[in-house]
């Protein structure tokens, strides 16, 4: 029970500052206004304003319920006959203090309440962006730990048959599949950060024909049967990017339309300049 009330109502002394300031400052243009012959509700939709501000700046319900009793207090003592008293016994006083006090209760409750909702719905986006993330990261890394697999096992298969030359090859190939996969394995643990923090990719200029050329070395490996086709523009392309990120992107999109062509079909890889994109 103690828990659940501090997760309803957490202290920190910057939702205390956030408090303190945003009731001072409703205080200050409340007595500014009185001499100018402002009505007296004007303090009261003042400080109302003030708590639903404080209740959507802070965590928790305790600040807006505190922001809320504030106003009914500050507003009877300072804004309303006979001045700087705390008086409930005229008439209409009662009535004035609780309407106040019950407004700004519900305006705290309704804006916590609609926070918590915001909130919770970020952190469920959220969650389903990290199992999307999981689910894609987990057919990458299949890629290359299957080709890293074959070719190990041809090389220390016991009827090895293959020249120096061609173990040398399935080595290198070996090599750079690992290599892909420490890249990739480092750009899934800065992406891990986006949910704390801001992420900013580290992106260079790259020349698109470049990228694609990575692209298809890899995929025909992988595809030696299919037929690509590429084109790119003849004029000298730089375009800022994540190399990595984006021949991951281009590999995942080529083996699905292998994955849903039809029997024989082409894969057409095309860069082109759309104004300065």
């Amino acid at each position: 029970m103690l828990g659940k009330i501090r997760r309803m109502c957490p202290l920190c002394w910057q939702d205390s500052v956030i408090l303190v300031v945003t009731m001072a400052v409703v205080l200050d243009l409340g007595l500014l206004l009185q001499p100018v012959g402002a009505d007296d509700c004007h303090a009261a939709l003042l400080f109302v304003t003030g708590v639903l501000v404080v209740a959507r700046s802070t965590n928790g319900y305790f600040y807006g319920m505190t922001a809320s009793l504030i106003a009914a207090v500050v507003v009877n003592y300072a804004f309303m006959e006979p001045y700087y008293r705390f008086e409930l016994r005229g008439a209409g006083y009662p009535f004035t203090f609780v309407t106040l006090f019950s407004v700004s209760i519900v305006t705290s409750a309704l804006t916590t309440h609609i926070k918590e909702q915001e909130e919770a719905q970020i952190e469920a986006e959220r969650e389903r962006l990290r199992a999307n993330l999981l689910r894609a990261v987990g057919h990458d890394l299949r890629t290359p730990l299957t080709s890293i697999i074959g070719s190990a096992e041809a090389i220390l298969s016991p009827g090895n048959c293959l020249s120096d030359e061609e173990n040398r090859t399935l080595l290198r190939n070996v090599c750079s599949e690992a290599e892909w996969m420490i890249r990739m394995v480092e750009n899934l643990l800065s992406i891990t950060r986006v949910g704390g923090a801001s992420y900013h990719l580290k992106k260079s200029p790259e020349m698109p024909e470049e990228v694609v050329g990575e692209v298809m070395e890899k995929f025909q490996k992988h595809f030696p049967n299919t037929t690509v086709e590429v084109e790119v523009p003849d004029v000298l392309l730089e375009v800022p990017m994540d190399a990595m990120l984006i021949e991951q992107v281009l590999y995942n999109l080529m083996e699905n339309a292998v994955k849903y062509n039809v029997p024989g079909g082409r894969v057409i890889v095309t860069v082109f300049q759309r104004g300065e994109g």
